[in-house]
């Protein structure tokens, strides 16, 4: 939220996507552990799945937002020595930095500090790549345009002031399209559970013909039915979730239940009971979770 990191809308003339960072929206409350965090979630999780920078890489912008006379701020030593192992195992190519740094008077100390921490943290090949503007806003601005950033959506306007409408705007972007996709493979699932409960529950009361196959599970007691191979496989295919499905609270178990069903269905299993003398029927739906359902509870009972 505070626009520690961004990612800017649009793209370099080379397709490249642009990363800004501004020390000067360092909360000064934030934890390192926190920031680490958000890192994580911007490079790993954010701009990996991006093709444009598996292909061609990053283009960060380290961009000094500070005004008056004061010098830029710094960053404690423990998240600078962080953020450079951070960055070292990042497995992404950055391909260019630009250090954009504000001239003032007596500010030449700093900068260099301000350089030395943003190279440390490129590979040494990266580091002949590193670009460093100095002078004011419009003028470091203009020297961006000159390798193919655009300004129209850079996050600090010619003045020096923070566009709000453009800040975080590529996250928003990203986070709705990305709950979007997620909401249409919810969907997709619910309709596909949905057509094998259909299909399966159209089978109900058709007898069987041709008799009881072994990859069948039998619904009743009795040691012929515990024995029946398609019984074994079942009981074992279930053991080997149990250490899972102990995990779940208690209103997430039924679900696992249904969700384990469909996958024997999805292998082809049956869900058979007796209807008299050697006549099977496919069970509901129910009734073959309920049986899933037993299998649990009987289990922690025993133990």
């Amino acid at each position: 939220r505070s626009g520690f990191f961004q990612i800017q809308e649009g793209r370099d003339r080379k397709g490249r996507v642009i990363v800004y960072n501004s020390v000067s929206r360092l909360p000064s409350q934030c934890k390192t552990e926190t920031m680490v965090r958000v890192m994580y979630h911007i490079f790993y999780n954010m701009l990996s799945s991006i093709p444009e920078v598996q292909r061609h890489g990053l283009v960060m912008i380290y961009y000094d937002e500070s005004k008056g006379g004061g010098s830029p701020k710094m960053p404690g030593l423990n998240f600078q020595m962080t953020t450079q192992k951070f960055f070292r195992i990042l497995p992404l190519d950055i391909s260019t930095i630009h250090l954009c740094l504000r001239s003032s008077p007596g500010s030449l100390a700093v900068h260099n500090q301000v350089a030395q921490i943003a190279l440390k943290l490129l590979s040494r090949s990266t580091r002949v790549r590193a670009r460093l503007h100095y002078g004011s806003n419009l003028e470091r601005q203009y020297q961006l345009r000159g390798y193919g950033i655009p300004l129209d959506k850079f996050p600090v306007d010619t003045d020096g002031n923070i566009r709000t409408e453009v800040q975080n705007a590529w996250c928003h972007e990203y986070l709705e399209t990305a709950t979007s996709t997620i909401r249409q493979q919810q969907q997709q699932q619910q309709q596909q559970q949905a057509d094998r409960f259909e299909n399966n529950n159209a089978a109900v009361a058709t007898p069987i013909i041709g008799g009881v196959w072994e990859t069948d599970i039998l619904l009743g007691r009795g040691r012929q039915v515990q024995n029946h191979p398609g019984n074994v496989r079942f009981r074992q295919f279930l053991v080997d979730h149990v250490a899972e499905y102990e995990t779940l609270y208690r209103s997430q178990k039924r679900q696992a239940c249904v969700d384990l069903t469909n996958q024997l269905l999805a292998n082809g299993a049956r869900f058979l009971k007796e209807k008299g003398k050697d006549v099977w029927v496919v069970c509901d739906t129910d009734e073959a979770v309920g049986k899933v359902l037993q299998f649990y509870r009987t289990r922690r009972r025993v133990r």
